[in-house]
């Protein structure tokens, strides 16, 4: 037992120095970044670039509070990975879940209060100009992205409807957590939920993170273009 609190810990303590220094590097440029320059407060760094505005920092921080969410779920799904060989703790996993829990749920309020100042924000018309003439299919093909995914990112900036990028990301939270909470009910019980409920909280992680990265690469492109 003394080995399994062992193990927890040092997973905790793993995943927390990688957060800090995705924190510190990484989560400003990865998940819909520079989408804060598309509303009133105007282009940051002289027109050229990614800069911080308000909007833009909420973007951050819920892309902050998302990662340390899909982090805790990815140690979540090693476990179920390893059940029928190393067995499985379901006291530590049900802190695990509630960790992620946590996590998400903290996301998905931060993308709330987003979408409330961006909703009351008139857009910065030069980046939405820029965003409609963006040529979106030659970007797609030139970046071996995955179509799915980025036609659904089209959709939304090529109309530039930035705030609608926001409602699409809180509803991939909220979809994480529904999926967590049926774990998080089965858990409970000593057991597990189906296994289609990992894949599905697998495949929307891994949908929600290709969508913000997408997001975020096109407003690199476009605000990088004079």
């Amino acid at each position: 037992m003394n080995n399994k609190k062992n193990r927890y810990l040092l997973t905790l303590l793993m995943g927390t120095v990688v957060i800090m220094v995705f924190n510190g590097n990484l989560f400003c440029i990865i998940s819909i970044n520079g989408s804060g320059s598309g509303y009133n407060n105007g282009i940051p760094n002289g027109g050229k670039g990614i800069g911080m505005n308000d909007i833009e920092s909420y973007v951050v921080e819920g892309a902050g509070y998302y990662m340390e969410a899909k982090s805790i779920i990815e140690t979540i799904l090693n476990w179920v990975e390893y059940k029928d060989i190393k067995g499985m703790d379901y006291d530590e996993l049900a802190l695990l879940v509630d960790n992620a829990l946590v996590k998400i749920q903290a996301a998905a309020g931060t993308y709330e209060q987003l979408i409330a100042i961006a909703e009351k924000t008139p857009y910065n018309q030069t980046v939405i100009d820029r965003l409609k003439v963006f040529a979106y299919d030659k970007f797609m093909l030139e970046n071996n992205l995955i179509p799915v995914i980025f036609i659904e990112v089209t959709q939304y900036l090529s109309r530039g409807d930035i705030t609608g990028i926001y409602k699409h990301t809180y509803q991939s939270m909220k979809s994480i957590e529904a999926l967590l909470l049926t774990v998080k009910k089965a858990v409970f019980l000593g057991t597990l939920p189906g296994i289609p409920v990992f894949w599905q909280l697998n495949e929307q992680c891994c949908r929600t993170s290709l969508f913000g990265s997408y997001c975020a690469r096109v407003f690199n492109r476009v605000l990088a273009d004079e």
